[in-house]
């Protein structure tokens, strides 16, 4: 039996004389099919992975991760392995492993699936009153997200119950996870919270331009939706893409039109994302 296998070295004409005893010599990136001996003796030396094809009998499981390193975050972004190295991040989210392929190029882990970051199951209640309020949020951890990186965020809106009705909602972004995070959106005409109890689900996509920008892509928002700015805004923020100590929150934030009643406005079922670019 052979398998195949992949020279992930930087060296060029790396000889394999002192492993094999073979003549040969290899560029970076080239691939050949070996015996299993001679595989299993090249790819102990390190610069060397197993490249499988569809034949393959011990075809790895995706599902299980096998042949995919699996590390904590921490662990990952700690390390910097050659060009397209796979690892499953098992830390992210509890239950849920994020794939991520490394780019040797701009020294950073890319997801290479949408890999759910963060997610929130609970329905949660503000109080009654007028002001903008921040009932909960999610957060990128430091150190995933990079220029041209998009994220996707998932989240629905309620209230309690239809006796104050519903004005307004808004979007914040930033390091603090507070109501003084940046204001992104400035969404009004919510129809779901003035005309039912429960609100349906938003969302939105957002793209990394910049150090300190983030905009907001796909087309602009229409009646219903927590965002009334134009498809291609961006908002400046005080953040670092690259930041290797601070979390990015993102919020949907609620006001009340009055507050003379016993109603409630609510965050219900929330989910971060970040997609594959």
């Amino acid at each position: 039996m052979s398998k195949t296998i992949k020279y992930t070295g930087t060296q060029t004409r790396w000889s394999e004389l002192s492993t094999t005893g073979k003549q040969a010599v290899w560029q970076p990136g080239q691939q050949d099919e070996r015996s299993d001996s001679e595989a299993a003796l090249l790819l102990a030396a390190g610069v060397f992975q197993r490249v499988y094809t569809v034949g393959d009998l011990d075809l790895p499981s995706l599902v299980s991760g096998a042949g995919i390193s699996l590390k904590t975050l921490a662990e990952m972004l700690a390390w910097a392995p050659a060009d397209g190295t796979s690892c499953y991040v098992t830390d992210l989210y509890s239950g849920v492993r994020g794939l991520f392929t490394y780019n040797a190029a701009s020294s950073k882990w890319r997801p290479a699936a949408m890999v759910l970051v963060d997610r929130s199951l609970t329905l949660d209640s503000g109080v009654n009153s007028t002001a903008e309020q921040y009932i909960k949020s999610l957060s990128i951890p430091a150190g995933l997200l990079f220029t041209g990186c998009e994220i996707m965020f998932e989240y629905s809106l309620a209230r309690s119950n239809t006796t104050d009705a519903g004005a307004a909602a808004n979007f914040r972004v930033g390091n603090a996870g507070t109501v003084s995070d940046t204001a992104f959106g400035n969404g009004s005409g919510f129809v779901s919270f003035s005309g039912s109890v429960r609100s349906f689900g938003n969302m939105h996509r957002y793209r990394v331009v910049s150090a300190t920008q983030i905009e907001k892509l796909g087309a602009a928002s229409t009646a219903g939706t927590s965002f009334a700015a134009a498809g291609s805004s961006v908002v400046a923020g005080a953040w670092t893409v690259g930041d290797t100590t601070q979390r990015l929150y993102f919020a949907p934030t609620v006001q009340l039109a009055a507050a003379t009643g016993s109603t409630l406005p609510q965050v219900g079922y929330c989910a971060l994302w970040l997609l594959p670019s």
